[in-house]
């Protein structure tokens, strides 16, 4: 709790001064330690530092978990480093941990958020045949982007597909889209059908 308060005030090396004193105190750094500070860089923009953390959580003998590599991703695709995002997905595979759905969410959102549909359908088509399904969340950024970046026709179209499939059903958040798409494009009617 100590290391998040730092972390939060933006003093990192008061956390990092904590990490060090962690075993006077007769405990020691675990990856829930190390997420802690990763993710309060990546919060705060600070990616610079990453590699420096995770080299340290490596010289500790702690190895990244599915928390440390989610947290590096959502980080990647908030600063808009979807390359970088993209290359810690593949280094998650390589060490012998899947990507979840969560994942695949994340850098379908940045990817969605930059223009990038035709790279973000792509990866939620690799996300199933990896076995893992799209979800509502998937399908609503997709959604949006799609309005967003390439009008309506697509949106509709993918928002057919959401419900063509079973266990995917459009929810609160989807309407909402609907209802802000056909509001941007005058269709009052529409949009109080869509709620």
């Amino acid at each position: 709790i100590l290391i998040y308060g730092h972390c939060i005030q933006n003093k990192f090396n008061h956390a990092f001064a904590l990490v060090n004193r962690m075993a006077e105190f007769g405990c020691f750094p675990d990856n829930i330690t190390y997420n802690t500070i990763l993710d309060a860089l990546c919060k705060k923009g600070q990616l610079t530092k990453v590699r420096d953390v995770l080299q340290e959580m490596k010289n500790a003998g702690l190895v990244p978990n599915k928390n440390t590599y989610n947290i590096l991703v959502h980080g990647y695709c908030r600063l808009k480093w979807l390359k970088e995002a993209s290359v810690v997905i593949d280094l998650m595979t390589k060490d012998g941990m899947l990507p979840d759905v969560w994942t695949y969410n994340t850098l379908v959102k940045g990817l969605c958020d930059e223009g990038k549909i035709d790279e973000a359908i792509r990866v939620r088509d690799e996300m199933e045949s990896l076995k893992l399904i799209p979800d509502v969340v998937t399908y609503n950024t997709l959604i949006d982007g799609c309005f967003k970046w390439r009008g309506s026709t697509e949106g509709f179209r993918l928002l057919e597909e959401m419900k063509s499939r079973g266990g995917v059903e459009p929810n609160a958040v989807t309407h909402n889209i609907m209802v802000k798409w056909f509001g941007k494009e005058g269709k009052i009617n529409e949009a109080s059908d869509a709620v």
